[in-house]
């Protein structure tokens, strides 16, 4: 079973990545706004896919996160 409180990285990715509406809106009440962007900027480049990243990343108009280190060699390697 899930902990809010040990498993917030798990949840707020799957959340961000598969999430329905009233599932990001649990995910908002539940961390808050300041907690996910936090999470997109610092994890969301490794932890989400480029499509669900970009979408958050623009959402938070976030424009300096901590980049991924090789992502376009992990693509190359791995492109699923």
């Amino acid at each position: 079973m899930l902990d809010t409180h040990r498993d917030a990285l798990v949840i707020t990715q799957r959340t961000l990545e598969f999430g329905d509406l009233v599932e990001l809106r649990w995910l908002f009440k539940t961390y808050g706004r300041e907690a996910i962007g936090d999470f997109v900027r610092q994890r969301g480049e490794r932890w989400l896919s480029r499509r669900a990243f970009y979408f958050w990343r623009r959402y938070f108009k976030l424009r300096n996160w901590k980049r991924a280190p090789m992502r376009e060699l992990r693509e190359q390697l791995w492109p699923f």
